[in-house]
């Protein structure tokens, strides 16, 4: 299974799937080289906490943001992800 990103900004994450993540510049990263993926957290200015952004940590590579309000189908990527073998850290 796969899920190609719906991003309204430029990416470096193009699609996730079983074997790992596509990058834009066409390389793939296997999930064993994924080291952690974070919530990054804010807060409205009622006190409501939200998930500004997501952080997917890989061996050799600058960590890759999804920002929710750029990815139309942000929803269904994060699940994927959540679901995923690797550390979670909630930010």
């Amino acid at each position: 299974m796969g899920l190609f990103l719906r991003a309204r900004a430029r990416s470096a994450l193009a699609y996730v799937s079983d074997a790992g993540i596509g990058l834009r510049d066409g390389s793939e990263v296997p999930w064993s080289r994924v080291r952690r993926l974070t919530d990054r957290h804010a807060r409205t200015r009622m006190g409501h906490r939200f998930v500004w952004r997501s952080e997917l940590e890989v061996d050799g590579h600058p960590p890759i943001w999804l920002l929710p309000q750029r990815v139309q189908n942000f929803g269904e990527v994060h699940a994927f992800l959540r679901a995923r073998p690797i550390p979670y850290v909630d930010a």
